[in-house]
């Protein structure tokens, strides 16, 4: 018998037989009352599952029984007797087999049958295979801690352990507000997927990645029901299904914008910060070049940038500060949530400026904006520009432009001639040339043949923040094609003899005009990434780079003198 048992299990034709009794309705007399037994059913079920197809054969106990029929019905409740559409009829004999049952569904057989012609009605319901599997699940956060209570932030993920016999399974994800009493509303339908090995799966990551409607995210302040459902229709299994709740919060202190901030040759660098991809949080990071470790003042800080990033580190945040005369540069980093905006801030010394010095990073007291403190000093404060340079355009035109700073609508631009930290060598007649513009560049007349040095002050909310001074290079004293040379001019930091670059920003084509007489052995052009976008070997004086095809964005010009010296200068690309 075991053997044959064994050979039934492992055989491509599962039979399970399971028996069902049910009362007998109507009354029976003597003795054929007596044989058939008021309190027991007159009949017995047996279900097979023979490679998905599901039939149950239904056979009378009371073998002088005559003009049997037997009608199938299906019902959409569980154990139901009554009810329903009538499905199938078969007439006479003293069984009936009814084959491929829909797994959808719930099904209960009537019997009729006379006894010394007494009429006697029974019904059982049919039963199926769900008893053959199994469906448990508890919710964990990453650490494996069992809990139906989160942060939001925090990783939810499912662990089937225990779930049996499927070949699919289903889940969607309901919700209501929390402390409500409504009736959930489906959230996210993550639908069907056909595997026999679950595993323990990331909830948060799926339903907002994958899924019937991907993007979803579990938004804090809501009680969520998650529906989980298994199946196995080869082997005759129904859907089973298992909700269960829990419940997302804004937990204090638990987001973090903390990371690793470093400089690799000109670039600003930061890694190991927490992405939180899956409750869409966005990340921004503020770079300030400032003169000391603790400036004492805000005012002190200038605005280099903000770069906003999409993927983990390492990722650049800044791509040149070698042309910047600051020697600290302070990166805060914003993470934007639904639950509020988290900052964090780092403070490193510029390894370019200090050749001599140490790379050194600046935490707690050290650094005033340093660490988890720093999102109300960035809502709050005005900042100078961090940035200014300044070159020729295409056509002769003479361009000062600055990094924008965010909350300022109104700029000074102040020339000085013959005065002023760039111009302490230069004898001649001193006077100021103010601007007034609410962008952020200007056409100015350059009174040539003189040094001079530019300063951009920003107007917030009555308050003026000055820049730190730009000193004109000796090839912007005069312009293009005058045979005047002056070279009184010099820089506050490192005379890198840049190129000039026009327009500048630039659409289809990048116009590069090399100092005149340097020997240059490759000019290259780096895009955010550090990646090599255009190489030129030996190049002329004067040459054109094709932008067309390069995406919108900061890139670098890299140029490589015959001495091996090097010069750097930021581009900006645009597609308007």
């Amino acid at each position: 018998m075991k053997k044959i048992l064994i050979l039934l299990i492992f055989s491509a034709m599962t039979y399970v037989s399971l028996f069902a009794e049910a009362t007998t309705n109507g009354l029976l007399c003597n003795e054929e009352a007596e044989m058939a037994n008021i309190n027991v059913a007159d009949f017995k079920i047996a279900i097979n599952c023979n490679d998905g197809n599901w039939s149950a054969t239904a056979t009378a106990k009371i073998t002088t029984a005559t003009n049997h029929i037997w009608e199938l019905w299906s019902t959409t409740v569980a154990g139901a007797i009554s009810g329903g559409t009538l499905v199938s009829t078969i007439t006479g004999g003293l069984s009936a087999t009814f084959g491929w049952l829909d797994l959808s569904k719930h099904y209960y057989i009537v019997h009729y049958s006379e006894i010394s012609g007494n009429p006697v009605a029974t019904r059982l319901a049919v039963p199926d295979f769900s008893a053959n599997a199994s469906l448990a699940y508890v919710f964990k956060n990453k650490e494996g801690v069992v809990k139906d209570n989160f942060c939001f932030g925090e990783d939810i993920f499912l662990d089937p352990s225990g779930t049996s016999n499927y070949d699919r399974y289903f889940m969607s994800v309901w919700r209501r507000p929390s402390g409500s009493n409504a009736n959930f509303a489906l959230y996210a339908d993550y639908g069907w997927t056909y595997s026999n090995n679950i595993g323990t799966l990331n909830l948060s990551k799926l339903v907002r990645t994958s899924g019937e409607n991907p993007g979803e995210i579990f938004e804090p302040g809501y009680v969520y029901q998650l529906q989980f459902a298994i199946a196995n229709p080869p082997n005759c299994i129904p859907w089973i299904e298992l909700k269960r709740e829990f419940r997302v919060e804004c937990c204090a202190g638990f987001i973090s914008g903390a990371f690793e901030l470093f400089q690799e040759s000109w670039y600003l660098k930061v890694d190991n910060f927490e992405t939180y991809d899956n409750i869409g949080a966005t990340h921004s990071w503020v770079i300030l070049s400032n003169p000391e470790q603790e400036s004492g003042s805000f005012s002190n800080y200038g605005y280099v940038g903000e770069t906003i990033t999409t993927e983990p580190g390492p990722q650049i945040v800044a791509l040149n500060i070698s042309h910047l005369s600051q020697p600290y540069y302070t990166v805060i980093h914003r993470v934007s949530t639904l639950c509020g905006d988290y900052c964090y801030g780092q403070q490193i010394r510029s390894s370019y400026l200090r050749e001599d010095s140490e790379l050194s990073k600046r935490s707690g007291d050290d650094c005033e904006l340093c660490g988890p403190n720093a999102c109300d000093f960035l809502d709050n404060e005005c900042f100078g520009t961090g940035f200014l340079t300044m070159y020729w355009e295409q056509g002769a035109s003479f361009k000062i432009v600055w990094v924008p700073v965010p909350g300022v609508t109104d700029y000074l631009v102040e020339i000085s001639y013959n005065q002023g930290p760039c111009c302490e060598d230069s004898s001649g007649e001193q006077w100021v040339d103010t601007y007034h513009t609410t962008n952020s560049y200007i056409y100015p007349d350059i009174t040539w043949g003189n040094c001079f040095s530019i300063r951009v002050v920003t107007i917030c909310d009555e308050m003026e923040i000055w820049s730190e001074y730009a000193c004109d290079e000796s090839h912007l004293t005069t312009p293009p094609g005058s045979e005047t040379k002056h070279g009184s001019g010099r820089t506050t930091g490192k005379d890198l003899s840049l190129p000039m670059l026009y327009p500048n920003p630039a659409n289809e084509q990048l116009s590069v005009q090399l100092p005149k007489g340097a020997i240059v052995e490759t000019i290259r052009l780096l895009d955010m990434q550090g990646r090599v976008v255009f190489t030129k070997q030996q190049p002329d004086q004067q040459f054109e780079i094709d932008c067309k095809a390069l995406p919108a964005g900061m890139y670098t010009i890299r140029i490589t003198y015959a001495d091996q010296s090097q010069a750097i200068q930021k581009v900006q690309i645009i597609h308007p």
